[in-house]
């Protein structure tokens, strides 16, 4: 299983907490990114 931050291929920090899987990853990854991040500063855009 690959983390959010390797599997999106961005650098951040944060994601390293989240192991999303990868089915999960490729239809929902920005829904589950936003999840993730809900405290923090929304980095996924439409």
């Amino acid at each position: 299983m690959r983390t959010a931050k390797s599997r999106l291929g961005y650098g951040w920090e944060r994601l390293d907490m989240a192991v999303i899987r990868s089915d999960v990853a490729d239809r929902d990854r920005r829904l589950v990114v936003d999840a993730w991040n809900a405290d923090a500063v929304t980095l996924v855009q439409p």
